[in-house]
């Protein structure tokens, strides 16, 4: 006992040196461990049902992988001689300072890699407890019941896994002196090697070396050994090179769980040897590498440019003055009639959950005008337009296309969607559904896609060193923001057409998300009426709104000298550096770079720089949630115009992070506006720094209350309805899937979940759970008297 303590405070004393030489495999087990058990974006990949019994021993295989690789790579740092000073004197170490280090560093040099490699397992199970835990409340949802169950196999088998690996790393030295024993043939195995300093280790791209060992005489019959162990070294690095070239290729080919394995542990064992070199020469080659990135992406200045297109034809962006013509001519009140209150739609931003739940609530609405509702009675002629921020820009793009593709295929009222395209991704995957002629499912499968893989691709290594191509200077790959584009166009072509494929560079094609914003046919001549995008980006530069839309949001009012947005700028503005240039051929873009004008919250999308031509940066976009998460600012001036000319607008304004608790103990009085106090904190760490963060990240609900008493100023609470995540304590309702109702054993459940993850996939139990919004009361309250006071001006005629 007294040899285990002794033991114990050696490795703890050595410890930091030890982790400093492993650093690459302690960054990627710790690091990545962390990343995995405390971000709900990627503990949220453990609730997926989509994966089949197959995929799950691939997942676990790649875990073990992973941790083979982090425990190989430091116990291989460590048996250099490099990282000691000595190694490096005329003669190298002597025999008596290597005995004396070797003593020194033992038992650091032999517990820390193994505890390494263990980590790895435990944090995959912390993940898949904490997904668990999360589910907990919303287990009457059938997909998170489902998905309880399979977390605890995978928390058992993950165990269970963890126990082995640990046994067998620590158990090691006489595993191979056994095998040593047993195998004295031709192919004779190795005996163990001493945990550190061994004076004969190679570093693989050392070939000299590599291939004197391999032509010592007594080494040949243990060759095969490191030969196993070099090839697969290089497979595993180069299946890491390729993955920077066709990441796309790769997330489809190892979906989600599967994916995060492979990301973290492919890169380890090229960083380690470079690590080793930089000991050998004695030079931060991997400190010279990142800043040879920063160096890349401070020259390489365009690699962040937002990706502009040629116009197809002349100008198409209208004005607001055309746009309301065009509105009151689908809906048959040119000449004096009545109008219908035009509908405008707020959403909120929030990655995949944001655009799920946007494409949830309109694909409901417009099913209801196909079932025959009356207040729906031509509820899509009646939407004036979108006003989106951050991910629920991307559903705001893809309805806008599945709505142009169902004109140009000559059934205008049924969504595009293929039937019958197996997709496990999607909640409702596996069950009978009807994606061509329902709009909700078309729209949520579309969205419920997994563009998550490849932009972890993006974020964690290509924008790191952002290379530029040799021949015609611009970058050689697109950032991460271009990532998301791409996947998005691939995931809608997939699903329309059954072949996945990112527009051409050309900008030449003209259907799905490859459509320009502006290629918006004029209701008059199609007969059938689009809803107009307005997509709410932010600038860095003035903190201000930067809207993309196919109304020039730089004109004034049709009635008035004030502006249409008087705090906000227009995309086409700001590029051209004063009034729209809109005889700029080279200045459209794709519906699925619209999304992105908006959809670059922190960390997951870069910055995007607008460019004047070719020539400087103007301004840089950023997610457009930095100024307001609700696109309440802009439905509302969208909604004040409208009124000046007669109109009476109705906004929906449709949320998707969870309400809070209401226990009405918090409210403010009753004369003042509704503004919940908050919540007593304890003190957290580093609170001095992190108050900073937290009130600036915060901010944006502080601009989402202003702008909602703004909105409520302009059409007043009785035209401003909110569809919201509540707490589930009713399924039922004739926008709940029948399955809910029928399945549900009581009409009373009690359903939440708090931690819905902000990323660009979501589980299954995630979107089976904002599909039950509808089921909510309130929500389908809202809904309805939005529709109906929408539709009864003009019945009242």
């Amino acid at each position: 006992m007294r040899s285990f303590f002794v033991c114990l405070g050696k490795m703890i004393l050595r410890a930091p040196r030890v982790l400093w030489v492993c650093r690459v495999p302690a960054v990627s087990a710790i690091g990545g461990g962390l990343f995995i058990g405390y971000l709900s974006q990627t503990r949220d990949m453990f609730a997926d049902l989509g994966l089949e019994w197959w995929q799950w021993i691939g997942f676990f295989a790649l875990v073990l992988a992973w941790a083979w690789i982090v425990h190989w790579a430091g116990r291989h740092a460590l048996r250099l001689d490099d990282w000691v000073p000595d190694a490096h004197l005329p003669g190298g170490i002597a025999p008596a300072r290597r005995i004396e280090l070797q003593d020194t560093y033992w038992c650091a040099a032999v517990a820390i890699p193994r505890l390494l490699g263990t980590a790895v397992f435990a944090c995959v199970a912390l993940a898949l407890r904490r997904t668990y835990t999360n589910l907990d409340p919303a287990g009457a949802v059938p997909e998170a019941a489902n998905a309880m169950e399979m977390l605890r196999w995978l928390f058992g088998i993950t165990v269970v896994l963890g126990i082995l690996f640990l046994v067998l790393v620590w158990q090691r030295t006489h595993i191979s002196n056994w095998l040593s024993g047993r195998m004295q043939g031709r192919l004779q195995w190795p005996a163990a090697d001493p945990p550190l300093l061994t004076g004969h280790e190679a570093i693989f791209l050392d070939f000299r070396r590599l291939r004197a060992q391999f032509c010592d005489a007594h080494m040949q019959r243990m060759a095969w050994v490191d030969l196993i162990v070099a090839v697969i070294a290089v497979a595993v690095t180069a299946a890491f090179v390729v993955s920077l070239f066709i990441p796309h290729w790769i997330g489809a080919h190892l979906p989600r769980a599967l994916f995060v394995p492979f990301v973290f542990g492919s890169s380890v064992l090229l960083l380690t040897e470079i690590g080793a070199y930089a000991m050998r020469w004695r030079v931060p080659l991997l400190l010279l590498f990142v800043l040879a990135g920063a160096i890349l992406s401070w020259r390489n200045d365009r690699f962040h440019d937002v990706r502009w297109v040629a116009h197809a034809g002349g100008p198409s962006r209208i004005s607001m003055d055309e746009a309301i013509r065009q509105w009151r001519l689908a809906n048959d009140c040119l000449d004096g009639k009545t109008c219908p209150s035009p509908i405008i739609i707020a959403a909120s931003g929030g990655g995949s959950r944001a655009a799920f739940m946007t494409a949830t609530v309109l694909g409901a609405i417009l099913d209801l005008e196909n079932a025959g509702d009356p207040d729906a009675k031509g509820v899509r002629k009646r939407i004036f337009g979108l006003s989106t921020v951050s991910g629920s820009s991307v559903a705001a793009a893809v309805i806008a296309a599945a709505l142009h593709d169902a004109q140009e295929l000559k059934r205008p009222d049924q969504p595009p969607c293929k039937d019958g395209l197996p997709d496990r991704a999607w909640f409702a995957g596996t069950q009978k559904t009807s994606e061509n002629t329902s709009w909700r499912d078309c729209l949520q499968k579309i969205v419920a896609g997994d563009v998550l893989s490849p932009v972890l691709v993006g974020l964690i290594y290509r924008d790191t060193f952002p290379v530029p191509n040799l021949w015609t200077g611009e970058p050689l790959w697109g950032d991460r923001a271009a990532l998301l584009e791409q996947a998005m166009e691939r995931r809608y072509k997939l699903m329309v057409t059954g072949k996945a494929e990112a527009c051409p560079d050309s900008g030449t094609t003209h259907d799905g998300l490859c459509r320009h914003l502006g290629d918006r046919p004029d209701p008059a001549a199609t007969g059938v009426w689009q809803p107009f995008l307005f997509i709410n980006g932010t600038s860095v530069a003035t903190g201000q709104r930067i809207i993309a839309s196919e109304v020039k949001a730089a004109s004034h009012r049709p009635h008035s000298a004030k502006s249409l947005f008087p705090l906000a700028f227009d995309l086409c503005e700001v590029r051209s550096d004063g009034p729209c240039a809109d005889a700029d051929t080279t200045s459209d873009i794709r519906l699925s770079t619209a999304f992105t004008m908006s959809a670059r919250f922190p960390v997951i999308s870069p910055h995007g720089n607008l460019r004047k031509g070719n020539d400087k940066v103007i301004d840089r976009i950023v997610d457009g949630g930095y100024f307001e998460n609700d696109g309440l600012a802009t439905a509302a001036d969208v909604a004040d115009t409208l009124k000046e000319v007669d109109l009476n607008p109705v906004i929906i304004l449709t949320t998707n992070e969870p309400e809070p608790e209401n226990d009405g103990s918090r409210l403010r009085g009753p004369d003042q506006p509704d503004l919940r106090l908050p919540t007593p904190e304890s003190s957290t760490l580093f609170e001095t720094f992190t108050a900073i963060g937290r009130a600036l990240y915060d901010t944006r609900s502080g601009h989402e209350f202003g702008d909602r008493e703004y909105a409520k100023s302009v059409v007043g609470d009785d035209h401003l309805f909110h569809v919201a995540v509540r707490d589930l304590t009713s399924m039922d309702g004739r926008l709940c899937r029948t399955r809910r109702t029928v399945n549900a054993a009581s009409a009373k459940v009690a359903t939440t979940m708090r931690d819905l993850s902000v990323s660009w996939w979501m589980s299954q139990p995630e979107q089976a759970f904002l599909d039950d919004q509808l089921c909510d009361p309130e929500n389908n309250a809202q809904i309805t008297k939005a529709l109906h006071t929408s539709a009864a001006r003009a019945k009242a005629e």
